[in-house]
């Protein structure tokens, strides 16, 4: 399966200073970037200054607690808003219940991902959901809504 690097969204986690030259020239090809687990480990703030990151993965530390955390509560809706004022896409990890889904979209979360959203896949599955006609547009980083429309009841 062949995609148009345009919507290609990439993660990165760490060690990410070894390879910036790298990062560029995807950059320059439209490929996007993504601070994955944001808010632990390695994932810094100095990321958002320095690299072209175009999306914020909120870790699933901070989405499972949801909604019953306040301190969660708090630092989801305050990692959405950084991200925004970045003009930064946002996505919650983790979800796997309909209350935190509706939490981070009531928080302003752009995507959701996790066992309520559906499981991951391995490549040859990847490839023939695409095959089968989902739309590779839903499953990319930059024009991905939060769900598909057979999900949004859930």
């Amino acid at each position: 399966v062949r995609l148009p690097s345009g919507p290609l969204g990439v993660e990165f986690v760490d060690h990410i200073t070894e390879h910036l030259s790298l990062l560029d020239e995807l950059t320059a090809l439209g490929v996007g970037f993504a601070v994955d687990d944001f808010g632990i480990g390695y994932s810094s703030l100095s990321y958002l200054k320095h690299f072209p990151v175009h999306a914020l993965k909120i870790d699933r530390a901070f989405v499972a607690p949801l909604p019953d955390s306040q301190e969660d509560a708090a630092i989801v809706r305050a990692i959405v808003a950084l991200g925004h004022a970045l003009g930064l896409r946002v996505v919650a990890e983790g979800v796997e219940h309909p209350t935190q889904l509706a939490f981070v979209r009531a928080a302003g979360c752009d995507e959701a991902q996790g066992f309520l959203i559906g499981r991951g896949v391995d490549a040859d599955a990847f490839e023939a959901l695409l095959t089968e006609g989902v739309q590779a547009d839903a499953l990319l980083l930059d024009d991905a809504p939060m769900l598909s429309p057979d999900l949004e009841d859930r």
